[in-house]
């Protein structure tokens, strides 16, 4: 069955000039005979190679379903995803990755889900991730810590790979935070969600943009950006230090007046003002984390700056 319903597809691109052909070509593929209407948004997430741009506008050149948006700086995948959204035109929106592990072949499958039910988003789920142990490990991570803080329900799981309406599109857009945290921004503005099993291929080309030190910066930015659980993680801990501390003081005390204790405990002392001194370190981190994030909120910086866009 043809979809009616005009498609937009989201792709942030960082240095990956060398397989956007076959990538866009895929799409087509994939899409000709199901969708009657489609875009394709290509957005040069700052790529430190030239040649992604010139790519870029050698394909819209030749080809008037992609549009070309070239960021001035990089914004990170999550800004540059929601630049993408920004720009849409299509009644369906769907991200996905630039590297080929999501494959184009998988399009029609979330279509026609979507077409075909109330859902406001569906998510592809893999039933065999071509990931590292680390990467995994990261996701796992990732998705527990969403569960947790956005009331995201168990059975549903959560990756780039995904298609929502215009209208999840345009609301989640009206969240102007300066670090976005896409799959976090859909739980808040909606439950009614779904998932699909689709295919996940191992990365063909280069390798990923994704460091140790990334994932674990993005997993720390799902935390804070939009949830002070670290504060209140800190506070439990404060109480509950506070207490031991008395419960020491007072064996250490009545101690004393049975006359157990002839020299002062130095041990004891050491140790408890090493494990003070050090939760206080780490509270005042946290804090001055959290006061970073409202400096950056209130300067009012953009997220992103467009240099160019190509098939407007």
């Amino acid at each position: 069955m043809v979809c009616e319903k005009k498609i937009s597809i989201v792709i942030p691109v960082y240095n990956s000039a060398k397989w956007l052909g076959e990538l866009t070509n895929r799409i087509h593929r994939a899409l000709g005979n199901c969708v009657k209407e489609y875009e394709i948004i290509l957005v040069n997430d700052g790529s430190t190679n030239a040649d992604v741009w010139n790519r870029i506008s050698e394909i819209c050149e030749q080809d008037n379903q992609v549009k070309g948006i070239d960021l001035l700086y990089n914004s990170g995948q999550f800004i540059a995803t929601m630049c993408g959204l920004e720009h849409t035109s299509g009644d369906y929106i769907i991200t996905m990755d630039d590297d080929l592990q999501h494959p184009p072949e998988e399009l029609p499958k979330l279509i026609n889900e979507m077409q075909n039910s109330t859902y406001d988003c569906i998510f592809g789920v893999y039933e065999e991730v071509k990931e590292n142990f680390f990467r995994r490990a990261g996701s796992r991570l990732t998705n527990k810590i969403v569960t947790i803080l956005y009331k995201r329900p168990k059975s549903i799981k959560s990756n780039s790979f995904r298609i929502m309406t215009k209208k999840l599109a345009e609301t989640i857009s009206l969240y102007k935070t300066a670090r976005p945290q896409i799959s976090p921004l859909i739980f808040m503005c909606t439950k009614n969600i779904g998932n699909i099993v689709v295919e996940h291929k191992p990365r063909p080309y280069g390798k990923s943009g994704y460091s140790m030190r990334k994932l674990i910066t993005a997993t720390f930015n799902s935390i804070i950006n939009i949830s002070t659980l670290p504060l209140d993680f800190v506070s439990g801990i404060g109480l509950v230090s506070s207490g031991v501390a008395f419960l020491i003081a007072m064996t250490y005390l009545i101690r004393y007046f049975l006359g157990d204790i002839h020299v002062p405990g130095f041990t004891a002392q050491i140790l408890v003002t090493v494990f003070f001194s050090g939760l206080v370190l780490m509270s005042i981190g946290i804090v001055g984390k959290y006061i970073g994030r409202i400096i950056i909120e209130i300067t009012g910086l953009p997220r992103y700056v467009v240099r160019e866009i190509k098939n407007k």
